[in-house]
């Protein structure tokens, strides 16, 4: 009977220390829930950035492969006409 008084006394504080240890939980699972999204979005975004500017890359060395091709075939024209 003695035991049973006990426990029945302190279930509340065992209950309110449960609740305690949700709370941190709780707010770990939400900043988790709102975090992630938000990161792979930068992720996402970066990745983009950095095709473009390997693209802008790739553009701007064809641009100065043709730019020398034009120049060679000038300088071989006018070889050739001396």
């Amino acid at each position: 009977k003695l035991s049973k008084n006990v426990a029945i006394q302190t279930a509340p504080q065992i209950r309110l220390i449960q609740s305690n240890d949700k709370m941190p939980a709780d707010k770990i699972q939400m900043a988790a829930l709102s975090t992630v999204p938000l990161w792979e979005s930068q992720i996402k975004i970066a990745l983009g950035l950095h095709r473009q500017e390997g693209r802008a890359a790739r553009q701007s060395a064809e641009a100065d492969l043709l730019r020398i091709e034009r120049q060679l075939k000038k300088a071989l024209l006018e070889a050739a006409q001396q």
